[in-house]
């Protein structure tokens, strides 16, 4: 399987596998393995090919409950329109769903969004699927043919002007008002659930999709720029060991370097080295990430230490540079879409 997802965003791609599951209260739910291909650059307003191999296991529950009674989810009306599922039988979406596994992969668009949920797993969860050349942007919704005839006929006595739509029709056992033989909606309603509900819970999430990707976008900017940093520092250091670069320890004197008269936090070569093991056993990391952090972040400060003279020559301030780019490297391990 592919890495995870280091982003959010609406990408395409393709479900290279996939089968029918139920959430931990008994509701079906869609699992699918995706793997992007491309990324919706949205300030470009284009598709961008994603060189990147990211993929993920998605969960789109398909059912649920309101007020006592079943509904059908936003992701039952996306699964029907992408997997051409008729949504009437759920052997008939397993069988399709199989079917996926034993191809090269069935085309989509999906979104992934950031997963706040305190005890996840990852950083980033599938939102939802939807068709391949789907606009990348959101539309209207316009009623169908059918859909117009019925308001037509429910609310046609309005029109010619009488005061009052024309009662339904009630019947005969007791009285209670029978319902239209055809929905309202161009889609069938989820049960129990009325055209303004639907409308209304379409605009909540568009509404939370809009308040919450500000922030988003920052957090992840954040996140890039700090492992972009964490990365040029190890390259620096490969490359000038690579290119035999010996620099030793500056020359010991009585005057203080820039960073001790910035009153930077000085500490020893014991503290330094114990701050790398608590990051490292913090982070749950293997016992090797701490001495690599360590032989990386030293010479990136001091060079290629050969001797104990060198190594005794090294200053506190030093120490705490060495320190501070090794918690660098190791809260880099961490964040990265490997972990």
């Amino acid at each position: 399987m592919s890495e995870k997802f280091d982003r959010a965003g609406l990408f395409r791609g393709v479900a290279v596998d996939g089968t029918l599951g139920q959430t931990t209260n008994g509701f079906p739910q869609v699992v699918l393995k995706v793997v992007a291909t491309e990324l919706y650059d949205e300030a470009e307003a284009e598709w961008k090919e994603w060189d990147y191999e990211m993929g993920c296991t998605g969960y789109l529950c398909l059912m649920g409950q309101k007020d006592g009674d079943a509904i059908t989810t936003f992701s039952y009306d996306n699964v029907k329109d992408v997997f051409e599922w008729d949504g009437a039988s759920f052997a008939t979406l397993q069988n399709i769903l199989a079917a996926i596994g034993q191809g090269d992969g069935y085309p989509l668009q999906f979104r992934m969004v950031e997963d706040d949920y305190e005890q996840a797993k990852f950083d980033y969860k599938l939102q939802g699927v939807y068709l391949f050349d789907a606009p990348p942007t959101r539309e209207l919704r316009q009623l169908d043919a059918d859909a117009v005839k019925d308001l037509d006929k429910m609310f046609g006595a309005v029109l010619a002007g009488k005061k009052k739509p024309t009662a339904a029709k009630s019947n005969k056992a007791g009285g209670k008002k029978t319902p239209p033989t055809k929905p309202v909606a161009g889609k069938k309603l989820r049960p129990g659930a009325s055209t303004k509900d639907k409308v209304q819970a379409n605009a909540d999430v568009d509404a939370h999709v809009a308040a919450d990707a500000e922030e988003r976008d920052a957090r992840e900017q954040a996140k890039v720029a700090k492992r972009q940093a964490a990365k040029d520092k190890r390259e620096a250091s490969a490359a000038a060991k690579k290119a035999g670069k010996k620099t030793g320890p500056p020359a010991v004197s009585g005057k203080k370097s820039p960073a001790e008269d910035e009153d930077v936090a000085a500490c020893t070569h014991t503290e330094a080295w114990d701050a790398m093991v608590e990051a490292r056993e913090n982070a749950g990391l293997g016992e090797g990430v701490a001495e690599e952090a360590y032989r990386n972040s030293v010479f990136a400060v001091v060079g290629d230490l050969k001797s104990d003279d060198q190594l005794e020559a090294v200053t506190d301030a030093q120490w705490a540079e060495v320190r501070d780019i090794a918690l660098t490297e190791i809260n880099d391990l961490l964040d990265s879409p490997a972990n």
